[in-house]
């Protein structure tokens, strides 16, 4: 059977809406196939990325990767990781976000996208990248995939929490999905 992979963080994981409810939940069902959903909340594009390169994949899966916001970071121990964002207050993270600028973070973000493509590429996968919002793409990056920006389509509404894209918005990624993969 075929696997629509999903990658991404917290959107992409489902938070504010039901399990059901949300886009991966959406499009597998369009699709017929079955859904694996590696969605975290809290990821950065690091720490996708890294998914990315150890998920073992089958020649015929889908592969729709939702980018997260470039200021987040993951720091990898042997076993465990540690995700640093906006909402983390450890010293840690304090420390590690005051060594890096925003277009650093931004640069790197960039290798991790641009990889992640090469990468997907080379194993000759049908995929999409899904990005929350614009971010200006240094000439290095040349994304062969399609992409979709998702900026203005995750803010038609809010789920349960009032933090994530509600069921209205989850609606529109899957349709917009389906029209590019369906055609």
């Amino acid at each position: 059977m075929q696997r629509l992979i999903s990658f991404g963080a917290s959107t992409t994981a489902g938070e504010g809406v039901g399990k059901d409810e949300n886009y991966t939940s959406l499009l597998s069902r369009q699709l017929s196939c079955k859904e694996i959903n590696l969605g975290k909340g809290g990821s950065s594009n690091l720490e996708i990325l890294h998914n990315i390169l150890n998920f073992e994949f089958s020649n015929d899966d889908i592969v729709i990767v939702m980018w997260t916001e470039y200021m987040r970071d993951t720091i990898f121990h042997e076993n465990v990781s540690h995700n640093i964002g906006a909402w983390s207050k450890d010293k840690l993270a304090k420390t590690w976000l005051s060594l890096h600028t925003p277009y650093d973070m931004l640069v790197r973000n960039w290798m991790y996208i641009n990889h992640a493509d090469l990468f997907l590429r080379e194993k000759q996968l049908c995929f999409c990248h899904l990005f929350q919002s614009q971010l200006k793409k240094p000439a290095f990056v040349d994304l062969k995939g399609p992409v979709i920006n998702l900026e203005d389509t995750l803010k038609i509404d809010l789920g349960d929490d009032k933090l994530h894209p509600g069921i209205k918005s989850h609606t529109a990624v899957y349709e917009l999905l389906r029209d590019m993969l369906c055609k």
